[in-house]
């Protein structure tokens, strides 16, 4: 479950989530040792860092045991999926310090009233919703959204409890991605957001990859910034979050806001070199973090973060240097995996952003 560097010096954060690959990266790359829990504990990661697998029966309920047991007294960051267990996240916060948005947050981000008026507030669309079918078309033009995932409505029953149904609408998919301090927030990047693609074996609707830095032009720009400020102020979020969005006629429709460290980031880390991981601890750290500007607090930030947050000409307006995909591939059936077929296909990604035409991350164990 460890290897030899992971042993020489323990753990100073815990992170945990349905895969925390992308995350233990981020934190390696800012000096962090991190302690990893999740469903998959692949073989990329057991290299990098101490790493214990959940089990379908531990995942996620177990979780606040299992801290309390083999990560006490560490800080905790949370990664996907968690965000759909509030009181999870309480029961985390009840015995560790909670680096990521709390469950107050989190319930209130995932009342579709309260985005509906946080958005309307701030002047940006949301597509029509409600709580129940009644009256809606079963031709596909509305969505069911569960816990678990999103689909056409054509008037099936939801395989489970339905959140609410929203209009389908047409457009690009993207997601930006911010830090905020409750009063400040700056706009890091976005990325366009594969979505359903066939060749990744994905649903029509499941996230399966990023592809950035997304060029955005001076009026779509402006318009993400002061969308990530307002839903700041609105849910009082801290650290990084993302905020997925359909883009229509330059126009930004947003479906979600993921209150934590987005998957999409590592697209923008990779592409730029930059790390906001520090940004992301400091926002929960810095006694003066709230008090001052957030491009210059503590000196936390190098100076290429800096020039970054206030130009945004590094993965915003300007063409980047250079673009980096991530791609997920979902296995339509069983199979057995051979650490042969690595070296076959590309060399697997490290945590020290070394430059590959092609690597493999979130390798299986054979």
């Amino acid at each position: 479950m460890t290897n030899a560097t992971s042993q020489e010096k323990p753990a100073n954060l815990a992170l945990v989530g349905a895969s925390v690959r992308a995350l233990a990266y981020a934190a390696l790359r800012a000096g962090w040792l991190p302690w990893c829990a999740d469903l998959f504990a692949d073989s990329d990661l057991r290299a990098h860092a101490f790493c214990r697998q959940l089990t379908a029966g531990e995942y996620p309920h177990r979780i606040p045991e299992i801290l309390a047991q083999e990560a006490a007294p560490l800080p905790v960051m949370y990664t996907g999926k968690l965000e759909k267990h509030p009181s999870l996240l309480a029961r985390i916060a009840a015995r560790h310090s909670l680096w990521g948005n709390d469950a107050r947050r989190v319930r209130a981000l995932r009342q579709p009233h309260r985005l509906h008026s946080a958005l309307v507030g701030l002047g940006f669309p949301f597509a029509p919703w409600q709580c129940c079918p009644k009256g809606l078309p079963t031709n596909g033009s509305w969505l069911v959204r569960t816990q678990r995932d999103v689909r056409r409505w054509f008037g099936q029953e939801p395989r489970d409890k339905p959140i609410y149904w929203q209009r389908y609408v047409a457009g690009q998919p993207a997601s930006a991605v911010y830090v905020a301090d409750e009063q400040h927030c700056a706009f890091l990047g976005a990325t366009w957001q594969l979505i359903g693609q066939r060749w990744c074996s994905a649903r029509e609707f499941q996230w399966c990859g990023n592809l950035g830095p997304m060029v955005c032009p001076a009026d779509l720009l402006q318009q993400l910034q002061r969308l990530g400020e307002g839903l700041a102020r609105y849910f009082g979020l801290r650290g990084v979050f993302g905020v997925d969005f359909v883009l229509q006629d330059s126009l930004p429709w947003v479906t979600e806001i993921n209150p934590r460290y987005p998957a999409s980031l590592e697209v923008l880390e990779l592409a730029t070199g930059l790390n906001w991981f520090a940004a992301h601890v400091a926002a929960f750290t810095e006694p003066c973090f709230q008090q001052c500007d957030l491009a210059s607090y503590c000196g936390t930030l190098t100076e290429r973060q800096v020039s970054h947050l206030h130009s945004h000409t590094a993965t915003a307006t300007a063409a980047p240097r250079r673009f980096v995909g991530k791609a997920v591939l979902y296995s339509p059936s069983a199979l057995e995996f051979a650490y042969r077929a690595v070296a076959d296909i590309g060399p697997l990604l490290t945590p020290h952003l070394r430059d590959f035409d092609l690597a493999l991350a979130d390798v299986p164990v054979a």
